[in-house]
């Protein structure tokens, strides 16, 4: 059961970072080490960007960037959803990564 769930974590990552997020799948790098770079840095911003969505859906605002019945976004998509509103709002959003330790 828990292989499952870690499965859907994988796959809406996939999506994430090729159709619905990032566009990867457009970049059309061929080296090796510029490809490297940049997945270190989508990986940052992902992991940057998951954490007010997680924020967002915990205290249940998450009708306000998702508005479907079900909802269909992902964590990722809603901390860019979320942030895009801050910015549209002119509120200055808090940008600090602080490692968990």
């Amino acid at each position: 059961m828990y292989l499952y769930a870690v499965r859907g974590w994988v796959d809406q990552m996939f999506r994430d970072l090729k159709g619905q997020g990032f566009h990867l799948d457009q970049t059309r790098l061929e080296d090796p080490k510029r490809l490297d770079r940049l997945m270190l840095v989508l990986a940052l911003i992902y992991w940057w960007l998951l954490d007010p969505g997680i924020w967002v859906d915990r205290i249940g605002l998450r009708r306000r960037v998702d508005r479907a019945k079900k909802p269909k976004c992902s964590l990722f998509m809603i901390g860019l959803r979320w942030l895009k509103r801050l910015l549209r709002l002119d509120a200055i959003p808090d940008v600090r990564l602080v490692p968990v330790l």
